[in-house]
């Protein structure tokens, strides 16, 4: 742990700046203090997405995902206090990454701390390998901010997806990975591959503006890998990544038992659409060899996008269930299919 800075705040208060950077192990106090926290700062997100970035986080600040993944946090700490925070991580394989959590506790809010916070932070992004960072908000005046810090809109308005880049810009990098290509290889999924999957493939237009969820049904509160991930090193599931011809991760796979219902689902990029169903094929046949059962996908009726992909991999279809599911808060029929 880093002490970067140290001053006195207008109010009288003392602020103490400190960077913590994989693989040390972070001291129990700010590991407690983003356990603790973190969640409070969305509380539109459920309870089952807050543990898992909670699982997520006390994982990687003892260390146990480097060298993988290389975490960075910013704590702000006010007359010994803990006061705010920022964090951002990448793969060591590609150096894409997540920005976030960024956010001063209530208390502390409006005495300049985001700013310093975000002064390091930045220095440091800079520094590292890091080549491109992404997030995403719906808050205008958080874009705002985070564009003065050297970030853009993708998709230009007030808010959604934003990235900061070194080489080129998010959509022309887009561009390049996918410009065609397969699913040319299969392959249990890794931890560093989940900012390639969760950011960088999720902000691509082709999935950004689909005009279905990429996920819609029970499966879908596996929303992320990351999240399918940490079911599988959980003994709860498996999930398996998509490489292109180029070695870049172009989807994934998984399966999991949710309260007891087998159920899978999958991304895949359209341009690397061949051979996306022998990615569907693995992952059923490694959930069937550990837990003994079948899993089903259960999605969007109208969603022949992925059925054909589930054609392919020698699903069919057994039932249909009329609104059996909700699609953008609205009801929609649900299909299920079965090997």
């Amino acid at each position: 742990m880093e002490l970067l800075a140290e001053k006195r705040l207008a109010t009288g208060e003392n602020l103490k700046v400190f960077h913590w950077c994989a693989p040390e192990k972070s001291p129990r106090k700010f590991a407690d203090y983003v356990s603790a926290s973190f969640g409070s700062d969305h509380p539109h997100r459920d309870l089952y997405t807050i543990n898992g970035w909670r699982a997520y986080f006390s994982d990687s600040m003892n260390g146990a995902l480097f060298p993988d993944v290389v975490d960075h946090w910013f704590f702000a700490e006010v007359d010994g206090e803990c006061a705010g925070r920022i964090w951002f991580a990448y793969s060591a394989r590609t150096g894409r990454g997540n920005f976030g959590n960024v956010m001063t506790e209530p208390a502390y809010q409006r005495r300049g701390i985001m700013t310093e916070l975000m002064k390091h932070c930045m220095a440091e992004i800079h520094r590292s390998p890091a080549v491109m960072l992404c997030c995403a908000t719906g808050n205008k005046f958080a874009a705002a901010s985070y564009i003065k810090s050297g970030f853009y809109l993708i998709y230009g308005g007030e808010t959604g997806p934003l990235c900061f880049s070194k080489g080129r810009a998010f959509l022309d990098e887009a561009k390049q990975v996918f410009s065609g290509g397969r699913t040319a290889e299969i392959r249990p999924g890794e931890i560093g591959d989940q900012f390639d999957l969760d950011k960088f493939l999720a902000y691509t237009p082709e999935l950004w503006k689909r005009a279905l969820p990429v996920q819609c049904g029970p499966s879908a509160s596996v929303s992320d890998f990351r999240l399918a991930y940490q079911e599988s090193v959980g003994g709860r599931g498996v999930v398996f990544s998509a490489l292109n011809d180029d070695g870049q991760c172009c989807g994934y796979a998984f399966a999991v038992l949710l309260s007891g219902l087998p159920v899978m689902d999958f991304v895949v990029h359209p341009a690397c659409k061949e051979g996306a169903g022998e990615l569907i094929r693995r992952t059923a046949a490694a959930f069937r060899e550990k837990f003994h059962l079948d899993p089903l996908y259960c999605g969007h009726a109208a969603d022949e996008e992925k059925h054909s992909l589930l054609r392919e991999a020698g699903m069919k279809q057994t039932a249909v269930i009329l609104n059996g599911i909700l699609c953008r808060m609205q009801p929609a029929d649900m299909s299920i299919w079965s090997f």
